[in-house]
């Protein structure tokens, strides 16, 4: 649904520039550069795939069984719901240990650092998410004001965690033990599972 979306709203602009006559995915068009009346085929913007939200206990049993690097990846995400790709993009010096804060400045998408979606940038942070980060910044060897917070050793500090791979292997088994939930296409378990139950 969403590629149909997007390929919607090129076709719209290809009509508003007279680029083509009309948006064969809607069918507007009509007089030149006017999208003018529907007459294409409706498209259903209802999502067909269930939304998995994770009880509390769930995410407490989780956050138990999982190692500190990936307990502390799990804590940030749920009490902050931040995008994936804004966790890993996370510095050390976004966080405001004497305000109890976090800071989201960017995304990491493909390699690259991107503007955050979120709009609140300055996140609190309880006194004991504090204590997990300040955990994990002892045992991590690049902790650093300017080293990620989730380096991967494997680059040398130099890039963060692949955040899909490292969820897939090490974090929704886990889940998936301590609740009986099976990931699936119509109701998968990831990231933006974590994002939605707690926030």
């Amino acid at each position: 649904m969403k590629i149909k979306n997007i390929l919607s709203a090129i076709f719209s602009h290809g009509v508003r520039w007279e680029f083509v006559e009309r948006n064969p995915v809607c069918g507007q068009g009509g007089t030149p550069g006017h999208r003018g009346a529907s007459t294409g085929v409706r498209q259903s913007n209802r999502i067909s795939i269930t939304r998995v939200i994770l009880p509390p206990d769930v995410v407490r049993q989780t956050l138990e069984q999982l190692p500190l690097r990936e307990a502390t990846m799990v804590l940030i995400d749920a009490v902050t719901a931040l995008r994936a790709s804004e966790l890993i993009a996370l510095k050390w010096r976004n966080v405001g240990w004497d305000t109890g804060t976090l800071r989201s400045e960017f995304a990491f998408v493909e390699g690259e650092l991107k503007d955050t979606k979120s709009r609140n940038n300055a996140l609190p942070l309880a006194r004991p998410v504090l204590n997990v980060l300040r955990l994990w910044r002892q045992h991590t060897p690049y902790r650093s004001d300017e080293d990620w917070i989730f380096a991967s050793p494997h680059y040398h500090g130099k890039t963060p965690y692949t955040y899909q791979i490292l969820f897939r292997r090490h974090i929704r088994p886990v889940i998936e033990r301590v609740s009986t939930l099976k990931s699936s296409k119509q109701a998968p378990i990831g990231w933006h599972t974590l994002r939605r139950s707690l926030v």
